[in-house]
């Protein structure tokens, strides 16, 4: 039994670390919450978003559905504002250094994502 135990931590422990985004481990919930919330105009969401420890890694798997039931984002457009500012972030590939010209370049494409979606959603 504590074979079967060993290699059932060993394979979560792998998924858990095998990631298409590994900056994403260094975005901490502090910084979520200080800095890229209030940077996308949200900044009544921080203490939420801190109180349940949403770092990088949580961004990178949150979803519409998470944002409704377990953190209180009910506004659509705030909902959208959140998941963009997401795909903005795995564009840059999860690094908060990214260049400013990247950054402009993967924020214009967000907004036109986003008005696309605010335009011909029904």
């Amino acid at each position: 039994m504590l074979h079967l135990e060993g290699c059932i931590k060993n394979w979560s422990d792998s998924v858990l670390h095998r990631s298409a985004y590994p900056l994403a481990s260094t975005l901490t919930h502090t910084w979520v919450s200080t800095d890229w919330l209030p940077g996308l105009g949200l900044p009544q969401f921080s203490s939420t978003f801190e109180a349940h420890f949403i770092d990088g890694r949580l961004l990178n798997v949150l979803t519409k559905k998470d944002l409704e039931k377990h953190l209180s984002v009910l506004e659509k457009l705030h909902q959208t504002s959140i998941l963009c500012g997401i795909e903005l972030l795995r564009s840059l590939e999860f690094d908060k250094r990214a260049s400013p010209l990247s950054l402009s370049v993967a924020l214009s494409a967000c907004v036109f994502i986003s008005l696309c979606v605010l335009t011909f959603d029904p």
